[in-house]
């Protein structure tokens, strides 16, 4: 996903993903809405909770996973959803 600097939103919903493509650490920082809904996520790496908490994202889409119940997954899930609600404030 190199070159797509000023990428604003990108919808990856649909895609029976597993996992949160690496590719999108090119351009994450530049998002305020990712589509990650309805796929087959399971847990929020740490390596993608790192990304995501320090991108301007304003809109983050999860719905439709199977999310595991992870302590520490769901712990780093909380933490990428309460950044996106302090940038909305």
């Amino acid at each position: 996903l190199t070159g797509l600097d000023h990428l604003t939103k990108l919808n990856l919903s649909h895609n029976e993903l597993r996992d949160v493509p690496q590719a999108l650490d090119d351009v994450v920082s530049s998002l305020d809405t990712l589509d990650l809904s309805h796929n087959r996520l399971e847990v929020l790496s740490s390596r993608m909770s790192v990304e995501l908490s320090l991108t301007r994202l304003r809109a983050v889409y999860l719905a439709g996973n199977p999310w595991m119940c992870d302590p520490c997954g769901h712990a780093r899930l909380l933490n990428v959803l309460n950044m996106t609600l302090q940038r909305d404030a």
